[in-house]
């Protein structure tokens, strides 16, 4: 490497041009193994002696020139910041700097460094696909046995084997021309652990396609209950019956927090009023169900087969108190410009009906059970509402992204019981002719 012997105070100015040349060509050629014309980039050194500028053509690979009062080579320490000096500026030139990261100037664009691979950067991933060509070649001891077993071409498997060593920067087989390979030391641990890999994924793969196929697992569904009681049990019995793997989980809620839990995939599916449904939730139609008086069997308008809106002003209401129905309850009888009467509240709608069996007033609601009296054993009677005010639609929420065949069982299943007669028995309808249903342990009057 060039090293500058001789101080800088000591060179003369009166040295022939030519001679100064020859010396600096001869020079490189020791560096560069070849004389650089000198044209190349050259670089103006000056320490301040007279008139003297003497030009280096430097290349990276060159040393940085010693000069008195900077570190020589060998000393400089480990992350020193380069150390300029001669000004570009005060020169007009192209200052040369010292230090581990700048040993000269190359000519020509500079050099992108920062393109450069990290010594410990992140690592190519493998592929499932690499993964498995290389396992198989280890397995059979042979390439073109592992090509033939994976149907592809020999130079497959082998860029397989080279993806893989190249990851881990390991000798991983010994090949041997017309012999076959075989795993070094390193090459079975690393076939061993990408098995085990490979058959992790295998069980993932086929655990999720068995998750979204198979009709078996955990469903949940979030009702709203004064609603689904009276149908659920009925529309999920036979699908259970049929499929022992399913494990049903029924939560009661709220219309509001049936569909938050939709949304966060607490539930599968939720029944629940269509108001102010979620952006993200499709829904399914199942049922409109208007409202209806419920009477004890004593009252006087028990005996009517119908009843106007604004004939309940004057009663004593047991209000069926939930966040929705709450809200809509009262919009109805805002809806004719007065107040209901309220002498009791409950919070589910079989309290509301044992309230009204036992005497303490009339109620409002819109479904009803199928089967039969109160809890307590005592009537009810349920009577129509004329005329037609705001119906409750009930729907069957769900996430189009959930494949789950479970789930697009239960789907199909509670839509086709509503498509029978016994859906229909879950209303107190009026269109055109007026009905009344009374309730108890004996039903009479029952609906047709």
């Amino acid at each position: 490497m060039l090293h500058m012997k001789q101080d800088m105070d000591g060179v003369s100015g009166n040295q022939p041009v030519d001679q100064n040349r020859a010396e600096e060509e001869e020079m490189l050629k020791r560096v560069h193994g070849q004389a650089r014309p000198w044209t190349d980039v050259c670089i103006p050194v000056m320490q301040g002696v007279g008139d003297l500028v003497k030009r280096w053509p430097v290349q990276k690979a060159v040393d940085p020139v010693e000069v008195k009062g900077y570190p020589q080579r060998g000393q400089e320490k480990q992350g020193d910041e380069p150390q300029r000096i001669l000004s570009p500026l005060q020169h007009g030139g192209i200052a040369i700097c010292h230090g581990p990261e700048h040993q000269g100037f190359k000519s020509g664009p500079e050099e992108d460094t920062t393109a450069q691979r990290p010594e410990h950067s992140v690592a190519m991933r493998l592929s499932i696909k690499a993964m498995h060509y290389f396992l198989t070649a280890v397995d059979l001891r042979s390439i073109v046995r592992a090509a033939q077993h994976r149907n592809v071409v020999p130079s497959a498997i082998s860029s397989a084997i080279d993806a893989v060593e190249g990851e881990f920067g390991l000798k991983l087989v010994q090949r041997f021309p017309a012999k076959g390979i075989q795993p070094t030391a390193a090459g079975i641990i690393i076939a061993q652990k990408i098995r085990r890999l490979i058959e992790e994924y295998d069980d993932l793969i086929i655990g999720g396609n068995e998750l979204r196929d198979a009709l078996s697992g955990k469903l949940s569904i979030g009702y709203y209950a004064p609603m689904a009681p009276a149908f659920l049990p009925a529309t999920l019995a036979p699908l259970m019956m049929e499929n022992p793997e399913i494990r049903l989980q029924c939560i009661e809620c709220n219309n509001e927090s049936a569909q938050l839990g939709l949304l966060d995939g607490t539930f599968d599916v939720i029944v629940f009023v269509s108001d102010s449904v979620h952006l993200g939730i499709s829904c399914d139609t199942l049922i409109d169900a208007p409202p209806y008086l419920l009477l004890p069997p004593t009252h006087p308008l028990a005996k009517r087969r119908s009843v106007a809106f604004a004939e309940l002003a004057d009663l004593d209401m047991v209000l069926l108190d939930l966040p929705f129905t709450t809200k809509y309850l009262r919009g109805l009888f805002e809806g004719i410009g007065f107040e209901p009467q309220i002498v009791a509240t409950a919070s589910s709608s079989e309290m509301v009906r044992n309230l009204v069996g036992a005497g303490v007033g009339c109620s409002i609601l819109n479904m009803r059970p199928l089967g039969g009296s109160t809890h307590s054993g005592k009537p009810v009677v349920e009577i129509p509402i004329r005329p037609p005010v705001q119906s409750l639609r009930l729907v069957l929420g769900y996430l189009d992204g959930n494949p789950r065949r479970v789930v697009s069982a239960v789907r199909e299943s509670i839509l086709a019981y509503f498509g029978t007669p016994d859906a229909r028995k879950l209303i107190v309808a009026n269109k055109g002719k007026t009905r009344r249903r009374t309730v108890s342990d004996q039903a009479a009057d029952e609906l047709e």
